[in-house]
């Protein structure tokens, strides 16, 4: 998301330096970098909880003031600004990216995760309604003057549909004569590639003129490629990894599933509807955000109800041309939304 942000900011006046849970190459390293970041690794969270805690105080402490500690790692934004306090940083923005139904114990949590937001950050921001009230409280987040909505804005100009680019992608990878069904986001347990692998299975028992795309990489690669050898469906499945042009994808494709368990305001589906591809989701996805006629909220993971919304999107395909425009009026252009940020945070620095 911030990216993505950064990519529309000037330099001039805004930097981001970027704290990342490891040492190794990320694929976004190279683009940062490019435009001026630093990248500062620290322990990861997950691994020593303790370690990551002490090097956020000591990789704050080294940076120059004044700083905005920006983080957005959910409920483990008190631990990460708990940190930034103690360090000196004067300005603490908590970011919620989701909006995961928990389990009872993360339910104590959460409620702890919120007392010490409220006390501690001095901004409360997510990504859409729904992921601020999960975090920081349905009644809170709506009243409070500190809360707000920044949206996961995209570039329009870049996912505004092409056919030429769509013929170009489906010849180059030589699936002409196929109906392409699409995914973006990464192989993770919380994207519920299993369950898609099902929907896709039963309906090539019936059809042999379907591909499924995959664009991202992630810890459950292996697990899914042997998910997709069991159902029999390896020959039509392309991991393709993470994508330069993921645009190119989305245009080149047919259908655009998302069936995700839980989200917060998922930029793939706002770059998916800019390209014009119809797509189902699940009902996580803020309906917000749907536009009416190209995109379809499942509200159950059923696999005979996502197969029918399959075969009306596949036999319905309309023009793509002037998809992008509802995306722009939905308030998700980034050109537009980047000089909001950048106000917003020189305004917090007067």
């Amino acid at each position: 998301m911030l990216l993505n942000y950064e990519e529309h900011i000037d330099s001039d006046v805004v930097v981001f330096d970027y704290i990342v849970q490891t040492n190794q190459q990320q694929p976004y390293d190279k683009l940062a970098k490019s435009l001026g970041s630093a990248i500062y690794p620290v322990s990861s969270f997950t691994e020593s909880k303790f370690a990551f805690f002490i090097d956020l105080i000591k990789v704050i402490k080294r940076l120059d003031q004044p700083v905005i500690v920006h983080s957005h790692l959910n409920y483990v934004n008190a631990l990460t600004l708990t940190a930034a306090f103690l360090a000196g940083a004067k300005i603490r923005i908590s970011h919620s990216h989701s909006n995961y139904n928990t389990n009872l114990g993360k339910h104590l949590l959460r409620a702890a995760t919120r007392f010490i937001l409220r006390c501690i950050s001095n901004y409360h921001w997510a990504c859409s309604e729904d992921a601020g009230k999960w975090l920081y409280g349905s009644k809170w987040f709506e009243t409070s003057p500190t809360s707000g909505i920044i949206n996961n804005a995209i570039d329009i100009e870049e996912f505004t549909f092409s056919n030429k680019r769509r013929e170009r992608i489906r010849k180059h990878l030589n699936l002409e004569n196929k109906k392409i069904w699409v995914h973006v986001g990464s192989l993770t347990a919380a994207k519920n590639h299993e369950f898609l692998f099902q929907v896709f299975a039963e309906y090539c028992k019936e059809n042999n003129d379907s591909v499924l795309l995959l664009c991202g990489d992630g810890p459950l690669k292996e697990q899914l490629i042997i998910k997709a050898v069991s159902l029999g469906i390896e020959n039509s499945v392309y991991f393709l990894g993470n994508v330069d042009k993921v645009s190119d994808v989305l245009m080149g494709g047919d259908l655009f599933l998302l069936p995700s368990k839980f989200e917060g305001l998922p930029v793939s589906v706002l770059e998916a509807q800019a390209t014009g591809i119809p797509c189902i989701t699940s009902n996580v996805v803020p309906e917000s955000i749907i536009i009416e006629g190209l995109s379809e909220r499942i509200e159950t993971y059923d696999v005979d109800a996502w197969i029918q919304a399959v075969k009306r999107k596949l036999q319905h395909q309309s023009s793509r041309e002037n998809a992008h425009f509802a995306i722009s009026e939905l308030g998700y252009n980034i050109k537009i939304e980047a000089q909001k940020l950048t106000s917003v945070y020189c305004k917090m620095l007067e």
